[in-house]
């Protein structure tokens, strides 16, 4: 189980964070690779669009059972992963109930982390499934036989779907890495402090998936920029089916796009917080925050709303940059230049 889990599984489901495992402490490679699979397998039932929601809900509640050891139910997962699409999704499904049992044999304190992460997770993935039934009651008709959109509400209803699915991830990468890592390193400032850096890094980097992938998003019937807020510019939810609105959008797009800015700019500032000994961490927190800091440069330059525009940073762009952030650690001023100073600087370096 540990070479594919650290290998050919997670390669298969995950572009660049697969790199960032690989780079990890063996102390805390395998919870944190294994709560990474979990959550992927977790997201796969959630997004099987050929079964039902009902079934994916239920499913999905048989998984949480299982995760936390609480249920014996069984769940086809030969039949599921015969539905998907994507051929490495559909090899980690069936490699799903050796990843749960590979949870009940590792240390304890590491699966008791784990378990306590992928209930929060999955807890988002739920309100997921629920919120964005088809035939809820605020569900907007689409235009060209689109599946019925409906929108989060307000900024506490994202704020807290971004902390299910990402933030929480900060405070335990937080918690596992300190504890078998550096327990007694005297960090710049207290721990609770640097947590909350932990969970705004991992709220940015969701909101560079939501900011991204708005038009994907909205022909699957979802809409995650609150409905409150488009109501304030003069906009709803449908008009951003549409990419000629986007120069009306633009300024409320604009702030989203600050506002990533400002939690991977915390996200930042909690990669220099970790021990400077501690480089694989530091190169592993470093790496998904500069990938999200140019997407946010290709974004601010290219119409968000347009499903034909792919924003991707390429493989080996991925790759380079980790080379570079490898090659250059002891050089305290590269790394010091290689986040943008400002949301001003994001810009000019974007154009």
């Amino acid at each position: 189980m540990k070479t594919d889990l650290l290998k050919a599984t997670l390669k298969d489901v995950s572009r660049s964070f697969y790199l960032t495992i690989k780079i990890l402490p063996k102390p805390v490679r395998i919870p944190i690779g294994l709560a990474y699979l979990l959550a992927r397998i977790s997201d796969t039932i959630a997004d099987t669009e050929c079964i039902e929601s009902a079934k994916r809900l239920e499913m999905l509640r048989v998984f949480r059972e299982k995760v936390m050891g609480t249920g014996g139910k069984k769940i086809l997962w030969k039949n599921l992963s015969e539905r998907c699409e994507h051929e490495g999704e559909s090899r980690m499904l069936l490699q799903a109930e050796e990843a749960l049992h590979y949870l009940r044999k590792i240390q304890s304190d590491d699966s008791k982390e784990i378990r306590r992460v992928l209930d929060t997770i999955l807890a988002g993935q739920e309100f997921d499934l629920i919120h964005f039934e088809p035939h809820a009651e605020n569900a907007l008709i689409t235009p060209n036989n689109l599946p019925p959109l409906i929108p989060l509400e307000t900024e506490e209803e994202v704020d807290e779907y971004t902390y299910s699915v990402a933030g929480c991830v900060g405070e335990f990468w937080s918690r596992v890495c300190r504890r078998n890592l550096f327990p007694d390193a005297i960090l710049p400032f207290p721990d609770r402090h640097w947590r909350k850096l932990g969970v705004d890094f991992g709220k940015g980097l969701q909101w560079v998936n939501i900011l991204r992938d708005i038009p994907r998003d909205l022909r699957k019937g979802r809409c995650y920029i609150p409905a409150t807020t488009l109501r304030k510019h003069q906009l709803s939810p449908l008009h951003l089916l549409d990419p000629k609105c986007y120069q009306q959008f633009r300024p409320l797009y604009t702030q989203y796009l600050q506002q990533a800015y400002q939690l991977l700019a915390s996200g930042w500032e909690y990669t220099l917080a970790v021990p400077f000994s501690q480089m694989r961490v530091r190169v592993a927190c470093a790496l998904p925050i500069l990938l999200g800091i140019q997407t946010l440069q290709q974004l601010s330059v290219q119409n968000p709303l347009d499903p034909d525009t792919v924003i991707k940073v390429p493989r080996k762009e991925v790759k380079k940059l980790m080379r570079q952030l490898i090659f250059n650690y002891w050089f305290p001023w590269y790394w010091k230049r290689l986040f943008p100073n400002s949301w001003t600087q994001l810009l000019a370096e974007a154009e």
